[in-house]
């Protein structure tokens, strides 16, 4: 089933910096203590703002248009012992 998506206007960088690679994306703030509610709302929110286009999982997972799904899911696991972040995910 494809993503839904939203119309955005162009801009002039890219997602990512050229040096340090860098995400440009404003990657979710989870705590220990956020409810599942919560935690579903800011992963959403965060999916619509960065996927631009429908995609295939096989596109997600294998061309530059999941970089930001990547980022997201390495930030999560550098950062995140939420027990319900599988479950939002899901």
């Amino acid at each position: 089933m494809p993503v839904r998506c939203r119309a955005r206007s162009i801009r002039d960088e890219s997602p990512m910096t050229l040096s340090g690679r860098e995400p440009a994306w404003d990657l979710p703030a989870i705590s220990d203590d956020d409810s599942f509610r919560i935690l579903v709302k800011k992963l959403s929110l965060f999916i619509v703002d960065v996927i631009e286009l429908p995609s295939t999982f096989e596109q997600l997972r294998t061309t530059a248009a999941g970089e930001c799904l990547r980022v997201l899911v390495d930030h999560l696991a550098d950062s995140c012992a939420n027990p319900a972040i599988v479950h939002a995910l899901l």
